[in-house]
Formats: structure tokens, sequence, C-alpha cells
């Protein structure tokens, strides 16, 4: 577990080793090529498959965040599980760019449901067309109101390449270039009802469907990763620049209550992160 020393500087927290307050590494610790998933299992059993472990360094901080940076087939990766959303996704990012020097690229691979009927739980959705934000606000009135916002855009390039390495690393399901959608709850605003709150959620999923007709994934952190990338300011031309796709694994179909087994969901996981390496390791800045 990472220890951390006195913390100065209030606007970036960090000790005197340059150590980051939430991801709890310090510059160093961290390639500029970067897998980052959910749950930390999936970190683990990923790391553990492709990472060559007499090179793997890792950092586990006290905020949940756990780092393995090593060789992938002689390039230097980091595989970053994060928890669940946009907070943790954005403490990453923003913590990750202050302690790498020059381009990133990031790459994310998630678990999701499905909200339409032609994306069958076991198919891989690559997002390359995009990612909405679900957002629930409150009106002047006090209740609850959901919006989208525009979609941010992934960098092209490095979602086709996904999409390449994608269908020829699965021997299972299928691989669907597609949009997301990221909401801020995992219930009220991904349209789940619910017999102990007023989320005001009713026919959500629909309009999601309507708004986006080529939605493929809805899930709670890509949009920050799009959005993010999307606004890093340039330090020296394209110097700071950070290039991110993102990918999810269906799990579950929500109009069908379908979902996959298990075992099934462990291969698409080992399956999946080698494509995402794959990508990470072969992209050109």
């Amino acid at each position: 577990m990472a220890s951390l020393n006195t913390l100065h500087n209030s606007d970036m927290p960090q000790d005197g080793e340059g150590r980051i307050y939430h991801l709890g590494c310090k510059p160093g610790d961290v390639s500029h090529r970067i897998l980052s998933v959910g749950d930390p299992a999936r970190a683990k059993l990923i790391a553990e498959a492709y990472l060559d472990p007499a090179t793997v360094r890792t950092v586990f901080s006290n905020r949940g965040f756990h780092t393995y940076t090593g060789m992938y087939n002689g390039v230097e990766l980091s595989i970053i599980s994060i928890g669940m959303g946009r907070p943790m996704m954005d403490f990453m990012i923003r913590e990750a760019r202050a302690v790498v020097n020059g381009p990133m690229v990031i790459i994310r691979l998630g678990s999701a449901g499905s909200i339409v009927t032609d994306v069958d739980p076991g198919t891989v959705v690559v997002n390359s067309e995009g990612s909405s934000l679900v957002c629930q606000g409150v009106d002047a009135d006090g209740q609850f109101t959901y919006s989208f916002s525009p979609l941010e855009m992934p960098h092209k390039g490095l979602s086709d390449l996904l999409v390449k390495e994608m269908t020829s690393c699965l021997s299972t399901g299928s691989v669907k270039p597609a949009c997301d959608l990221t909401a801020d709850s995992f219930y009220s605003s991904q349209g789940r009802p619910s017999a102990n709150f007023a989320d005001a959620n009713a026919g959500l999923l629909d309009k999601m469907a309507a708004a986006f007709p080529n939605v493929g994934s809805l899930q709670m952190e890509t949009y920050q990763l799009f959005r993010l990338a999307n606004i890093c300011l340039p330090a020296e031309g394209e110097a700071n620049r950070i290039d991110t796709s993102a990918a999810a694994i269906i799990l579950f179909n929500r109009l069908t209550g379908q979902g996959v087994s298990a075992d099934l969901r462990r291969q698409l996981e080992l399956e999946a992160g080698r494509a995402c390496l794959q990508a990470l390791a072969n992209h050109t800045f």
C-alpha cells in the first residue's frame, strides 16, 4: 500500500517524492500507455496473464487504485483499476497526467449493460462512435430531470486499431463499434425502477435508445475519459496530448434479462484485455 508523506500543493496534492494523493503514484510509477479497468480482480487477472512478471511494479493506494506497470511484448504498459464512476476516472486521468511526461494513450475496458435488442450479452462494444453523459438534475420545483450531453469522441485511429485487435483476439461473441452512454448513477440515471426512491426515471431507457439509435453500452466512466482527453491542454504543440478509446463487455441485456456466465465473463476479460494491450502497444503518436 502506497504510504504518503506530508502533502503539499492543495491544487494537486502530492508528497515530497511527487506521490499523488489518490492514485498513490509518483513519476516513474505509471507508463504513458494505460489500460484502465474498474474491477481490481480484472486488473490482476490481465496483469498476471500478459505482463512479464520479472518487470512488474505495483502501487496499491489507500483510495482504491491498483496500478500494475510492466512489459508487454517489449513495451511498457500500466494496468490501473479505478473502481466505479466518473469521479474515479477523473482522479486517475488527472493524476496520471500529473506524473507522466509527454503524450499518453489510455484505453478503458469496462463491463456494461445493453439497452437495445440487437446487442447480446457476450458482445464486446468498442465505443468508436463516442459517449454521451446521462445526468440527473433537479428542476425549479425540486423534481428530478434527466439530460443527455452531446457525444464526446475518442481518437479515431486508436479506435479503429482497437476494433481490429478485438476482432483478432476474441474466440467467441462479436465485436460491435457503437456509441456509449455514461450515466452518473448505476440506479436512477440508468433507468432502474425503485420501490424505495422517487427517481422519476420511468421510460428513461426508451428515451436513451430513441436519442442514440446506435447505442451499444450503458455504463459509468467512458464519457469522462473522452472528455478529459479532448480538453487536455497542450504543453508544447501535441506533446501533452492524450489519445483514448474504450471497449465494454456486455454482461446483461436490460430488455431481455439475459446475462453471461462467470466462465464466459473471465474468458472475455482475458481475450478483450489482450486486445487492449495489443492496441496500446501498437499505437503510434
